[in-house]
């Protein structure tokens, strides 16, 4: 499977490609945690049905040879909501402002009367 991961530095964020699957210990790393506690996390979110575990998680042979559990992008950007460090407060950043750049304000006008002013 060819996957791609998330780089966080002091102040960007560099992705490898568009196909973001990662380990939870390329997560912890990113963000600069603890990789046992992005473990539990990852687990609870499963536990209490935040995202489908068959859908998000896969278990991939990496480019060592070794076997492990690598993550969506979605669970990616959970996990960096459920911790503050600097590292996480430049990828929201980051995040943020791609969405905006993506898509403008939109604005939405209601009515309150029918268009004869009845």
């Amino acid at each position: 499977m060819k996957r791609n991961i998330i780089k966080v530095s002091n102040y960007s964020v560099t992705l490898t490609g568009n196909n973001i699957w990662m380990t939870y210990w390329e997560i912890a790393e990113a963000f600069n945690v603890i990789p046992a506690s992005v473990n539990r996390t990852i687990k609870r979110m499963f536990k209490e049905n935040v995202f489908s575990e068959c859908e998000h998680s896969k278990y991939i042979r990496l480019s060592n040879g070794n076997h492990a559990y690598v993550y969506s992008l979605d669970v990616v950007i959970a996990i960096s909501f459920k911790y503050r460090t600097h590292y996480t407060d430049v990828f929201r950043k980051w995040l943020t402002d791609k969405v905006k750049e993506q898509h403008p304000p939109v604005f939405i006008s209601f009515q309150t009367k029918d268009l004869y002013g009845c």
